[in-house]
């Protein structure tokens, strides 16, 4: 197995025609701008969006993002400061769920926010694709 970047996989790479510094990949940024009722506003490449619970949202894309990294930034709040996290939906790549939330006490509890949503996501050769070890 060779390293990113080294020798051999850019000789690999020239070896298979391509010619942009990514080799065989394409990155991709997907986007979703969601209502706290989970109606979507706009968005790129999104199939569907809709509020699963309070505070809880299913984005679905048009395409796999389950190695895609995710940014997501709650509507502004002007009563109080909230937050939200993104991951991917275990049971579908092409989804990301959203949790929307603000906290309380020494803890946080769901609430119900618009969202904006951005995924910046690769296609193409799968070996470069793989997942970095978490550190």
């Amino acid at each position: 197995m060779t390293q990113r970047g080294t020798t051999t996989q850019k000789e690999t790479m020239a070896q298979r025609g391509t010619t942009t510094p990514l080799g065989p990949l394409q990155t991709t940024t997907l986007y979703a701008v969601v209502n706290a009722d989970g109606t979507r506003v706009r968005g790129m490449g999104v199939n569907s969006s809709f509020r699963q619970d309070d505070g809880v949202y299913r984005i679905t894309f048009s395409v796999d993002v389950s190695l895609g990294a995710f940014n997501v930034t709650p509507f502004y709040a002007g009563n109080g400061y909230r937050y939200a996290n993104a991951k991917g939906d275990p049971g579908n790549p092409n989804a990301v769920i959203v949790r929307t939330a603000k906290p309380k006490d020494n803890d946080s509890v769901n609430m119900n926010s618009g969202f904006y949503l951005t995924v910046t996501t690769a296609f193409g050769d799968q070996d470069m694709m793989t997942p970095s070890p978490s550190q």
